[in-house]
């Protein structure tokens, strides 16, 4: 067989390998793709079991009720209690037309040398006022606006609030140190 025929025969070689190696990264992300649906679907069997085991404890600890101050009495554990937190207060506006704009805010989506050619542009006190509004909101002023009679303000509920311990690591709780005498 001469050079060209052993060329050629490790050329279809090589061609051969690299189609099996397509058909192995396609299989591949098709497995990929199966893993992620079993894991999104893993993800919202967990996220709803605490939902639902969240509500059963948040239903104990309303029949348990407040104790003799106004709070929610506590459900006490070895590693975490619970007990009910209020929600902070929410405004729902009835009519929008009606909020003036000096209780409005705008949000605005500009690339970073435009907000700087923008800022640079006004005159220097000018500049100061639009910076410090855009680091902190007038709470005051949400404040007075929640109170007028396009508005209304409400409790939102409560929510269970859970406190556990946390290991140097991190997340979980430290485990338990074994009995010596159990062989594992």
């Amino acid at each position: 067989m001469g050079t060209s025929a052993r060329r050629s025969c490790k050329a279809k070689e090589k061609r051969g390998r690299l189609g099996s190696f397509l058909a192995y990264c396609e299989a591949m992300a098709e497995m990929a793709s199966k893993e992620i649906t079993r894991l999104q679907k893993r993800r919202d069997f967990f996220t709803r079991t605490v939902e639902r085991l969240e509500g059963y404890v948040e239903l104990i600890l309303r029949n348990l009720g407040k104790d003799a101050k106004g709070k929610w009495l506590r459900l006490e554990g070895n590693t975490s209690s619970f007990t009910l937190k209020n929600l902070p207060p929410s405004t729902t506006i009835t009519d929008e037309a009606a909020v003036p704009t000096a209780y409005k805010t705008v949000s605005v989506t500009l690339p970073a040398p435009w907000w700087e050619r923008v800022v640079d542009s006004l005159d220097m006190e000018l500049a100061n006022q639009v910076l410090d509004a855009v680091k902190k909101p007038n709470s005051a002023v949400v404040k007075a606006w929640s109170r007028t009679p396009s508005s209304s303000v409400y409790r939102t509920g409560r929510s269970c609030s859970r406190t556990s311990p946390r290991c140097s690591a991190g997340r979980f709780p430290a485990p338990r140190s074994r009995p010596a005498d159990r062989s594992w």
